[in-house]
């Protein structure tokens, strides 16, 4: 569709000298990398994966790729009990509330670009609790967001309305309609990966062994609220920050209790588990179970506290000889500090607090600790 020159219109142009308001330039500022013929296939048949990083918002808050104006969806959907059926997700036309929480979440990887207008999307479904779960490829309907329609006010959409009105809306919703009413535009950056080479959401084949060496690695301690779980591992989850099953990076695996996972975003279905009831019914005894002694430990401590570790070297210590571990929990809960922050390193024990003035400073300079301005953190030997 071409716009009318308007700077030619002779009642604009006698309103806008009325207004004293001079002609401006316009210059867009989104660089219009073009589509390859094949990104341009792939985005009205399959679809193209991308960042959420790599769609940028235009001024009107629809969504572009490249030099295109898109839509966005999740394309790997994951149930997690036998028989039950998929929750499908909703399509994406605007830069709305839920991909704020995605981006704030750090949930950066999960999103397929398209410029398909029949409203059938192309999707990978599997069992996310089966290792070798292989995805079943089928093509299905979406509805729309409501927050996207929200964002655009797409045919008067809010929240407001009555939920029969909201519904007929959604309903009566077109992709070839908002095409048409929008055009398709331009974006910046190219994607990860294409939909034939994008790696399966879904958990690699050695993620068990590589769950169990952080968690022992991390002393079988929930990172969250700090309760050991070293006896009563099957309640101790290792979880994909961004939500990448196959992302297997040691940043981005936190270890978590079942309790705590369940309070991690788009997690609360782990609420439902039988061992997630199992957990809170007997989580408080669990608080007071004696725990087995790892090999070359000191005194097993409670299940609710983090294990001991043996005393340094005193020529190390500069204040009353306290395990590091005690040390590091009472720092964390003093300056609410997480686990994540201490760290063990080449027999080194790192404190993550980024400036030599935090808070937490003086007491870990009388530990013995030294602040470090390259690591930007403060150490001491183990």
């Amino acid at each position: 569709m071409k716009l009318p020159d308007f700077t030619k219109d002779s009642q604009l142009n006698a309103l806008r000298q009325l207004m004293g308001a001079p002609l401006g330039e316009f210059t867009a500022a989104v660089n219009r990398d073009p589509l390859t013929e094949g990104e341009i296939d792939r985005l009205i048949t399959v679809g193209i994966d991308v960042r959420l990083v790599d769609v940028e918002t235009l001024p009107d808050g629809t969504l572009a790729y490249k030099n295109s104006r898109v839509i966005l969806y999740i394309r790997d959907i994951a149930y997690y009990r036998a028989g039950e059926q998929p929750v499908l997700p909703r399509f994406h036309i605007a830069d709305c509330s839920t991909l704020e929480d995605m981006r704030t979440h750090k949930r950066l990887e999960r999103y397929v670009v398209a410029t398909r207008d029949d409203g059938l999307f192309a999707l990978n479904i599997m069992q996310a609790n089966k290792w070798d779960s292989s995805p079943k490829h089928v093509t299905e309907k979406l509805p729309v967001c409501q927050n996207c329609l929200k964002k655009l006010q797409w045919d008067d959409f809010s929240p407001s309305l009555q939920k029969n009105t909201r519904l007929e809306i959604v309903g009566r919703f077109r992709i070839s309609r908002f095409f048409e009413v929008y055009g398709k535009t331009l974006i910046t950056r190219a994607p990860t990966h294409t939909s034939e080479n994008a790696p399966i959401n879904k958990y690699s084949e050695d993620f068990t062994i590589i769950a169990k060496r952080i968690k022992n690695e991390r002393n079988y301690i929930c990172e969250d609220c700090g309760i050991n779980l070293r006896n009563h591992q099957k309640f101790l989850h290792a979880h994909h920050q961004n939500g990448q099953k196959n992302d297997n990076r040691q940043e981005n695996i936190s270890i978590l209790c079942i309790a705590c996972h369940a309070n991690q975003f788009n997690h609360a279905h782990i609420k439902n588990m039988p061992d997630y009831a199992e957990f809170i019914k007997t989580r408080p005894s669990i608080g007071t179970t004696v725990a087995k002694t790892p090999p070359n430990s000191s005194k097993p401590s409670s299940i609710g506290a983090p294990p001991k570790a043996n005393p340094p070297p005193s020529r190390t210590v500069s204040s009353p000889t306290t395990t590091w571990v005690e040390a590091a929990n009472t720092l964390a809960r003093a300056h609410k500090l997480r686990i994540q922050d201490l760290r063990k390193e080449g027999g080194c024990v790192w404190v993550m607090v980024k400036t030599s003035n935090h808070p937490a400073a003086p007491a870990l300079e009388k530990l013995g600790f030294k602040f470090s301005p390259k690591r930007q953190a403060f150490w001491r030997k183990n």
